[in-house]
């Protein structure tokens, strides 16, 4: 979904926005992370004879496996965005969780080296904008615009890739 809105009379952001990817597997998960820090949480409630060490040690696989599953939940749950704003020359990335902003990126279009098209079968979200970075060489800021690369391509500047 797309949409030009006008904050004030002389700036114009182009916005998309996509949906939620997976509402009901991003569900799954975040229950699973839920149940998975529950069971930890009282395994270290109801254990009096075990050392600090002991819990750390015993509780970290837990630990680590249901951050990676609230990460994925949250990921699947948000809404992601992208602005374009052609009067400060911006281009700006944002995913929003029930109305929280948890993961923004913003990069000036010099930055931008070029918006593509690939043939990525697995997420089946194979429009990306490819931004230079300090140390690393490609830097992908936003992922599902399949579909309006070339008005997005335009828009900032820079040549669009078809690599299907």
């Amino acid at each position: 979904m797309k949409g030009w809105w006008n904050s004030t009379p002389d700036e114009e952001i182009l916005r998309f926005e996509s949906g939620r990817r997976g509402p009901v597997f991003g569900l799954a998960l975040l229950a699973l992370a839920a149940y998975v820090l529950r069971d930890s949480l009282m395994e270290a409630i109801h254990c009096d004879d075990c050392t600090l060490q002991e819990l750390v040690v015993w509780n970290i696989a837990p630990l680590l496996g249901s951050s990676i599953l609230l990460y994925s939940s949250a990921y699947l749950l948000s809404t992601h965005a992208l602005e374009i704003d052609s009067s400060l020359r911006v281009i700006r990335a944002s995913s929003e969780l029930f109305g929280l902003r948890w993961r923004v990126y913003a990069h000036g279009f010099d930055q931008v080296i070029r918006v593509q098209r690939t043939a990525d079968e697995d997420t089946r979200d194979s429009g990306v904008i490819v931004v230079k970075g300090n140390k690393i060489s490609n830097k992908y800021v936003a992922e599902g615009i399949l579909g309006d690369e070339q008005e997005i391509a335009d828009a900032i500047g820079v040549p669009f890739v078809d690599r299907t």
